[in-house]
């Protein structure tokens, strides 16, 4: 993730992570979590909302160029 200039976007994702999954791709713009705006948010804001315990979900609105994409990620244990 990296702070853009009005919303986080997303700088890279990991290939067996849940974010990929569900369909993020690089360059997106976090701009709701959870059906809350994003607008503002620092990186560490948006991880903070991201992350959660293991098997729970969280719905992500992501601007793409000039169209929305909704998502809902199954958050997973991420082992670097």
């Amino acid at each position: 993730l990296m702070k853009g200039s009005k919303f986080v976007e997303v700088a890279s994702v990991l290939d067996d992570g849940p974010a990929k999954a569900a369909g993020m791709q690089v360059g997106d713009r976090i701009e709701r979590i959870e059906g809350r705006s994003a607008e503002g948010f620092t990186v560490p804001d948006c991880v903070q909302r991201l992350r959660g315990p293991e098997g729970t979900r969280v719905s992500v609105t992501l601007g793409r160029g000039d169209k929305r994409v909704e998502l809902t990620i199954t958050r997973a244990k991420i082992v670097r």
